[in-house]
């Protein structure tokens, strides 16, 4: 192994080590009269869509299952934070 790709592992492991990171922050601001403004810096809006449907995704799924207070059948991913700390 070259130095190069040494010192390459090395950051990938200290950042395994750290945990996840921020990457990016988008804002929504929903307005009285309806309408959304979206700002931040979004270079990629494929991306942003893909995440975002991700979130819509894991809030519908909590809000159903505390909704009928049954034994949840459809689990969370991990690494989603959910309201309620849970």
């Amino acid at each position: 192994m070259g130095k190069a790709a040494r010192i390459k592992a090395e950051r990938q492991e200290e950042q395994q080590e750290q945990g996840p990171r921020v990457l990016n922050t988008i804002n929504f601001n929903i307005l009285s009269d309806g309408h959304v403004n979206v700002s931040g810096p979004i270079t990629n809006p494929v991306f942003v869509m893909h995440i975002l449907s991700k979130g819509l995704n894991a809030l519908a799924v909590y809000y159903a299952q505390e909704q009928e207070k049954a034994s949840p059948i459809i689990q969370p991913q991990p690494g989603i934070v959910l309201p309620g700390g849970n």
